[in-house]
């Protein structure tokens, strides 16, 4: 089980989002916390540091750390999150 915490730039990203993609999203995340289950990757290059959960055609970054909760940093839609 892992916990998860939101920075604010990422709790604004989410409340901009449509009611039901936001939904989902939450659901990957509960998800991911609860079993660590979910399509997860870790970034290289300028990114390297943080995961990716893909949800649909979103992309969630997350930086995991050892003995705290996982950071949600960003949500992004697929073809803006690595410009």
């Amino acid at each position: 089980m892992t916990a998860l915490a939101w920075s604010p730039a990422a709790l604004r990203d989410l409340r901009r989002l449509h009611p039901q993609v936001a939904g989902q999203i939450r659901d990957a995340l509960e998800r991911y916390a609860s079993t660590g289950a979910g399509d997860l990757a870790p970034l290289h290059g300028p990114l390297a540091g943080l995961l990716r959960l893909r949800v649909r055609g979103w992309r969630v970054f997350l930086r995991p750390a050892a003995g705290a909760p996982a950071l949600v940093v960003a949500i992004e839609k697929r073809g803006d999150a690595y410009r």
